[in-house]
């Protein structure tokens, strides 16, 4: 199932939401398009021809363009605020879903990626994610009903004006869809190399006493900066291709008008188009490129929500490598007989820490390992509750083995004061009740 399915899954519980907000949304791009029609009205039938200005018309007008715009400002809200609900409440349930997720897999998975990484896909990938609700299942429909709508209204002011003023946006499209691409790419590089600062520093504030002690405070910096650098150096190069970009476009933005009031002024003089009709289409016509410019850059948004959606479903393919069993049983209160039987266990991607260990513990008695670093005191500690699988062998607890009983019941069973201290935000009192709250 591709990242995009997924995703919409999420969606289907708010489609209501959303449907609402894309009818306000078209209710509330459309009304606006009412203006330059007026301003035709009121130029060329109240102004210009009207020998007595028909003030009961002029008020008359005014008024029903006021209510119009009282039922934009209501659509406005309603859109804005229905799509934000919609688009909240999805992140909110694909966030909570991650976080589970997350918060069962193995320790081996943590040794595997980087936290500052687990953390950007929680945060800032969630967050592109969320675009893809607002900027692509909103915004393009209201787009879409924009452009139809103007370019039929163009077209029937005066269809020759209309193919002069529609002549440019081929070479509009194409430049930004070239550029976007590239800009696609910086865009791909600075979220990696961001990511990248951000797993490092987390990395390096928790090592901080050992960056200290070992005095590597320079060295560190020295990486930080090089890392920083690079990073500057694929931002720029986006800025750069962006400049180009809005130069562009923004003269073929201004070229339309200009050919627009070129050839509209001879038609004017011609007699086959009225100034207030000439005026009317110089205001769609600005009206056009903005949902245009948006429309090109939904490849874009896209491309960064789905990438983004991408690197969120690939954590939800990761399984944890300690499961609990189908049947697995609860385990009662332990005496405490501790075997270790013939047991091996390896790191992923490292060398055997324990081959055939045996070691019997019987209830009630205590047992001190001793040992150099790496020889596995505190990988047996870790093997006793689960947090890793033997590889061979097996450990029993009061003769069951502990890939037999429920996870939740084995750990319970089991207090562990690990080498470094850990405490959690909160009082003392909260940290010391929090294996028992």
């Amino acid at each position: 199932m591709s990242s995009l399915r997924r995703f919409l899954h999420y969606t289907r519980p708010y489609r209501g939401l959303i449907l609402a907000a894309v009818s306000f949304g078209v209710i509330r791009y459309l009304i606006p398009l009412a203006l330059p029609w007026t301003l035709k009205i009121l130029v060329d039938d109240l102004l210009i021809q009207s020998a007595s200005p028909p003030r009961g018309h002029l008020h008359l007008l005014m008024a029903g363009m006021c209510g119009l715009y009282v039922v934009y400002a209501f659509a406005s809200y309603f859109r804005s605020y229905l799509a934000g609900l919609a688009g909240h409440r999805i992140i909110f349930d694909l966030r909570q879903q991650l976080y589970l997720h997350v918060q069962r897999m193995s320790l081996s998975f943590f040794d595997r990626q980087q936290i500052g990484a687990v953390v950007a896909r929680m945060t800032s990938d969630i967050a592109s994610a969320q675009n893809f609700v607002g900027s692509a299942m909103v915004n393009t429909t209201m787009d879409l009903s924009c452009v139809a709508v103007i370019i039929g209204l163009l077209f029937a002011a005066n269809p020759r004006l209309a193919l002069v003023s529609l002549s440019v946006i081929p070479f509009y499209v194409l430049i930004s869809y070239r550029l976007t691409k590239r800009i696609r790419k910086k865009s791909r590089d600075i979220h990696n190399q961001l990511q990248e600062i951000s797993g490092d520093l987390h990395e390096q504030f928790a090592a901080i006493s050992t960056i200290q002690a070992f005095t590597q405070e320079e060295a560190e910096a020295r990486e930080f900066r090089q890392q920083s650098e690079r990073y500057l150096d694929t931002v720029l190069s986006n800025v750069r291709l962006q400049s180009i970009a809005l130069g562009a476009t923004g003269f073929l933005t201004a070229l339309g008008p200009i050919l627009v009031l070129w050839v509209g002024a001879m038609e004017v003089w011609a007699g086959r188009l009225s100034i207030g009709t000439l005026m009317a289409f110089y205001a769609y016509l600005g009206m056009l490129y903005q949902p245009i410019q948006r429309l090109t850059e939904l490849n874009l948004i896209l491309t960064n929500s789905l990438a983004a959606m991408d690197r969120i479903f690939e954590v939800f393919e990761m399984y944890p490598e300690v499961q609990q069993r189908p049947g697995a049983t609860s385990l009662s209160r332990a005496t405490g007989e501790i075997v270790f039987d013939r047991v091996a266990f390896r790191y992923e991607g490292r060398e055997p820490v324990l081959e055939g260990f045996d070691l019997r513990i019987p209830a009630g008695t205590t047992v001190a390992l001793v040992g150099p670093s790496g020889a596995g005191k505190s990988t047996l500690m870790k093997l006793l509750v689960r947090f890793y699988d033997v590889t061979q062998g097996r450990i029993t607890l009061d003769g069951a083995d502990i890939r037999e009983v429920t996870l939740k019941s084995l750990r319970q069973q089991i207090a562990i004061v690990p080498q470094d201290p850990i405490l959690f935000s909160g009082t003392i009192a909260e940290n010391l009740r929090y294996g028992r709250p």
